[in-house]
This record gives structure tokens, C-alpha cells and sequence, in this order.
């Protein structure tokens, strides 16, 4: 009898757990979020690939980053989403966290952006990590979510 409680128990933490990673998919309209990128893509670049970011905002300041392969015989637009992350800042690097020499290759700080839309064309087809820097905030457990999205000139 005490096993079938626990599995049921577990069946229904799983199930609450799923739950509740829907719930932060939701509030993220990825969908809707990356087709407002698509059209800065026309019709020079042609889409290559995107990647969705979800996270949580804490009492204190957080950084995530992706690292971004770039061939070097190709030319490329990147493209940012930001609407769903009020507060978060984009930068653009050569290197990783933690690397010396690590150049700055963009920024979105100081940009004027249209509703959190930001781009950048990287001017040499390398490697290049993008790092958002989460700002605490009062609203703790709140959900935010960014859409990068890259092309190719084809």
C-alpha cells in the first residue's frame, strides 16, 4: 500500500513539475515572438536557426549565455527579441565567460530599439557567445523569455 502511495505521489509531482514548465512556455509566445523577427531577415538573409531563452527573475543580477557557430565563408544577420524581457541587456562576444581577451562585439545597452527588437551583423564569420544579463527584480519568480534568431546571406 505504501508503494502505491509513493508512486502516486510521484505521478502527481511529475505532472505538477510539467505543469508548471508549460506555464513558463506559455507566457512566452515564441511563435508569435519570432515571426516579428522574420521580416528583418528580407529579403537579403534567409533564416538559419533560433534559439528560445526562458528563465526566471531572482533578487539578485544573472547572466546566461549561447555560444553562436559562425562559418567563415558565410555572412550573418543576428536577430533579438527582447519584448518579453523587460530589463534584460544583450551582449555579443568573440570569446566565453571567462576567457582573456574577451572583445565586446555588441551591445544592446544605450540602443534605441523598436519594442525590444534588436540586430546585429557580425563582421567577421567566427564563433561569437551572447550573454543576457538579467536584472533583479521586485516581481520575483516572474517569467521572461528572449527569441534569437539568426540568418544567412545567401
Amino acid at each position: 500500500m505504501k508503494t502505491i502511495k509513493y508512486l502516486f505521489l510521484s505521478i502527481l509531482f511529475t505532472g505538477l513539475s510539467q505543469l508548471n514548465a508549460q506555464e513558463t512556455t506559455d507566457n512566452c509566445d515564441a511563435t508569435s515572438l519570432k515571426a516579428t523577427l522574420k521580416p528583418f531577415l528580407m529579403p537579403i538573409y534567409k533564416y538559419d536557426s533560433s534559439t528560445i531563452t526562458t528563465f526566471s527573475y531572482k533578487s539578485e543580477k544573472q547572466g546566461k549565455e549561447i555560444e553562436v557557430p559562425l562559418f567563415a565563408s558565410e555572412k550573418y544577420k543576428l536577430l533579438f527579441n527582447a519584448s518579453a524581457a523587460p530589463g534584460v541587456e544583450i551582449f555579443v562576444y568573440d570569446k566565453p565567460a571567462g576567457k582573456s581577451g574577451r572583445n565586446l562585439l555588441y551591445t544592446s545597452k544605450g540602443k534605441n530599439a523598436k519594442e525590444g527588437l534588436y540586430a546585429f551583423e557580425p563582421e567577421k564569420s567566427v564563433p561569437v557567445y551572447v550573454t543576457y544579463i538579467i536584472p533583479e527584480n521586485g516581481a520575483v519568480g516572474s517569467e521572461g523569455c528572449i527569441v534569437f534568431l539568426m540568418g544567412y546571406k545567401f
